[in-house]
């Protein structure tokens, strides 16, 4: 499949089963960090004695029959607090939410 920038596209039916959280991600604003270190849930160590870090992701939960625009083709996006290869940066045409997502979840729209 060959995709780039400007091009749209549309999810593939995926089976929920196979994923441990939703398809796609994006990273978290800064209000949102800032929500999460002035909750109960950031106070405290874990069990190891260490302080929490703070999330850097929300999971998304995207449509299947949804057109989505591709922002970035081939990137290493940013995934918690490491990268993933293969994927692209999309917007979504309606909510104009930008977020990640793994290239083999993806389809071209003709």
């Amino acid at each position: 499949m060959k995709v780039k920038k400007g091009d749209l596209v549309s999810l593939h039916k995926i089976h929920k089963n196979s994923l441990r959280h939703g398809p796609a991600w994006r990273r978290l604003t800064v209000l949102e960090r800032e929500a999460w270190y002035q909750s109960n849930t950031a106070k405290g160590v874990t069990c190891d004695g260490e302080t929490k870090l703070p999330p850097t992701d929300v999971w998304l939960d995207i449509v299947p029959n949804r057109v989505y625009l591709v922002v970035r083709a081939r990137i290493r996006a940013p995934c918690g607090y490491g990268y993933r290869s293969g994927c692209f940066e999309l917007v979504d045409t309606l909510t104009g939410i930008q977020f990640f997502i793994e290239r083999t979840f993806l389809e071209n729209v003709t």
